[in-house]
């Protein structure tokens, strides 16, 4: 079995743990049973629109469907639209341990790790995340970089937080990443679209579901770029110099992943 395959295994079956940004007495709400949004939708979760916002992480207060106000911590999955032209979050729910649907609509305000509180409108157009009409934009700090190869910075975040957190050393190296695939791309690269990344990458946890669908981007890319995801999850799970199990493991397949593309 290749590596990227038994990532995607792995990744999976992997429980979504609750990121260790999220305040021990966040989750909590007068709700009184499991009255979440459940209602038909159209499309599919891989929609183009909100596809930068999948693995990004918040706190948001919550107006559920039986009117209960709840404060809930999850991490997006996609976005669609009901039958009924609601814009609607799918997203795994920390509070109810399972993939929820939310309408936007519903959302009172959002907290990020670092307990700022914004309205949703704001939340949703800060610089490196720029959901709705203006992800389609091109010409934002960062947006052209992230896209340039969103599905592999994905996987490479979620191997940096296998232990828990994401070291400085690698988001440096996620962040080298980035501006190598925007050179051979021959995409601009500054410190504005640096401060949008480091922004954008720090607010990402992807879980098992949005990893695993993730790694299935990145098999069907070309054998360079498999080669240079390969590259730099090994540098990603060498930067802290730290290996828990699971890591020394990937770092066996990596090896004869890469002599097999040689």
């Amino acid at each position: 079995m290749s590596l990227l395959v038994s990532l995607k295994s792995f990744f999976a079956e992997r429980p979504s743990v609750r990121p260790d940004s999220c305040p021990d007495d966040f989750e909590r709400g007068g709700e009184t049973g499991d009255s979440d949004h459940l209602e038909p939708v159209v499309g599919t979760d891989d929609d183009d629109v909100g596809h930068d916002l999948v693995g990004v992480s918040f706190g948001m207060e919550y107006v559920d469907a039986g009117g209960h106000v709840t404060r809930r911590w999850i991490t997006v999955h996609g976005f669609r639209e009901s039958t009924d032209g609601n814009h609607l979050m799918s997203a795994h729910c920390y509070l109810r341990a399972a993939r929820r649907t939310f309408r936007l609509d519903h959302i009172r305000t959002i907290f990020d790790s670092d307990g700022v509180v914004y309205q949703p409108d704001d939340f949703f157009t800060l610089p490196g995340l720029d959901f709705g009409p203006a992800s389609r934009r091109l010409d934002g700090p960062g947006v052209r970089q992230r896209r340039e190869g969103r599905d592999a910075i994905r996987v490479l975040v979620a191997l940096a937080r296998i232990d828990g957190h994401l070291h400085p050393d690698e988001l440096e190296v996620i962040l080298g990443y980035i501006e190598a695939r925007c050179a051979a791309a021959r995409i601009p690269y500054d410190s504005s679209d640096r401060e949008a990344l480091c922004l954008y990458i720090k607010r990402l946890h992807p879980d098992g579901p949005v990893t695993a669908r993730s790694l299935s981007g990145i098999l069907v890319e070309a054998e360079t770029v498999k080669k240079e995801f390969l590259f730099y999850a090994t540098k990603v799970m060498n930067a802290d110099g730290i290996q828990d199990p699971a890591e020394a493991a990937f770092m066996i397949d990596l090896s004869n992943e890469i002599k097999g593309c040689v």
